[in-house]
């Protein structure tokens, strides 16, 4: 995105923020989305790399805010990380519920970031958390 592109001069330079967002389009287009099937739709990835230009261009206008916005998001980027790095250990039903909770996470996103893209369920900060105590009983 031209926000981070190196010839930019008034270049916003957060090196925290810019890893989170060079992060979501890691996880919408994984190296290996050719390879294998997808966990979501195109559709459903298409409207999450809308919500992260939505994202970035709001992020120009207002970095305080969009910091402010993400925190919630925080601590279950960091549980849905752990959870797939050992992923390959963790019992079929196990990823079943990693799955639904990442396509949470992804929701959340939008509703936090960018509501009038429509998240396609209602999430919330309580509804992760319970899907994330679902996750842990299920390992």
């Amino acid at each position: 995105h031209r926000v981070f592109n190196v010839q930019n001069k008034q270049r916003f330079f957060i090196p925290d923020r810019e890893e989170d967002f060079f992060a979501h389009l890691d996880d919408i287009f994984p190296r290996d989305l050719l390879l294998q099937p997808p966990e979501a739709s195109f559709a459903d990835l298409d409207r999450q790399l809308q919500s992260l230009s939505v994202r970035i261009e709001r992020f120009c206008t207002n970095p305080a805010k969009d910091g402010v916005k993400a925190e919630p998001l925080g601590d279950h980027l960091r549980n849905l990380r752990q959870l797939l790095a050992k992923k390959d250990e963790l019992p079929v039903d196990a990823l079943a519920e990693v799955r639904r909770y990442r396509a949470m996470i992804n929701e959340y996103r939008i509703v936090l970031f960018s509501p009038e893209l429509k998240p396609r369920e209602a999430v919330s900060a309580k509804k992760l958390e319970a899907q994330w105590r679902t996750v842990l009983a299920s390992c």
